[in-house]
C-alpha cells in the first residue's frame, strides 16, 4: 500500500459534514409521513417533497463516489478491493430501497402511508450503518491516498447533477449544523459566484422552506 506523493491531504471532514445532513433527515422522514393527517394534502406534498430532495441527494452522493472514488481507490490500494466491493454492494442495496419510496411517492396517500414509512425506516437503518462503516473505513483511505483535487470532484459530481431548484436546499441544509470552521470548509468548495450567494439568497430560501417541512 502507497500513499500519494502529495504534502496536501484531502479534507475528510467535507464527507462527515455530508453524512450529517443525511443522518439527520432519514431519521425524521418516517416520522413526518406518519404524522400526515389524512385529509391534508398539502402537507402531503411538502413531505413527498423533502423525501424526493433528501432522496435525490442521497443518490447523487454515493453516484459521485461510484465514479470518481472506488476507481482511484482500487488502482491506488489493493487491499480495497474487497472493502469497495461491499460500498458498492451497499449502494446496491439503498438504491433499491429509494426505488421502492419513489414508486409509492407520486400517489402516496393514507392507505400507502405506513408502507411508505417502513420503506423509509429501511433506508434510514441501513444509511446508518454505510456511513459508519464508510468513516471507519474509507475515510482513513481517503485521507491517506486521494489528493485534495481528486476529493473535490466528488463534490462538483453532486453540484453538477441537482437541478437548479434542488442546489441551494441541499447546500443550506449542509451548512445548517456546521460549526465556524466547518462552514469556511464548505464554503471554500464552491464556485465563487455561488459562494456569492450563500448569506442574502441560498440561507434564507432554505430556511422558509425548511420551516415548512419541520412545522407539524
Amino acid at each position: 500500500m502507497t500513499g500519494i506523493n502529495t504534502t496536501e491531504q484531502a479534507d475528510i471532514r467535507e464527507m462527515l459534514v455530508v453524512h450529517r445532513v443525511f443522518r439527520r433527515e432519514f431519521a425524521v422522514l418516517p416520522d413526518y409521513v406518519r404524522g400526515v393527517p389524512e385529509d391534508d394534502h398539502e402537507r402531503r406534498k411538502i413531505v413527498a417533497d423533502h423525501a424526493r430532495l433528501v432522496l435525490d441527494g442521497l443518490h447523487f452522493h454515493h453516484e459521485g463516489e461510484d465514479a470518481e472514488l472506488w476507481p482511484l481507490l482500487a488502482t491506488r490500494v489493493e487491499s480495497s478491493a474487497e472493502l469497495t466491493k461491499r460500498m458498492e454492494a451497499q449502494h446496491t442495496e439503498l438504491a433499491s430501497l429509494v426505488a421502492d419510496a419513489e414508486r409509492i411517492l407520486p400517489t402516496w396517500d393514507p392507505s400507502t402511508a405506513e408502507e411508505l414509512a417502513q420503506v423509509l425506516d429501511a433506508i434510514n437503518a441501513a444509511v446508518l450503518t454505510h456511513l459508519a462503516e464508510e468513516e471507519a473505513e474509507i475515510l482513513p483511505l481517503v485521507a491517506e491516498h486521494i489528493t485534495p483535487a481528486e476529493w473535490a470532484r466528488l463534490g462538483e459530481h453532486a453540484r453538477r447533477a441537482m437541478r437548479p431548484n434542488q442546489l441551494p436546499l441541499m447546500f443550506g441544509a449542509v451548512l445548517e449544523d456546521c460549526d465556524a470552521d466547518e462552514r469556511i470548509l464548505m464554503l471554500a468548495g464552491l464556485p465563487l459566484p455561488l459562494r456569492l450567494l450563500v448569506k442574502p439568497v441560498i440561507e434564507p430560501r432554505y430556511r422558509r422552506y425548511i420551516s415548512k417541512v419541520r412545522a407539524r
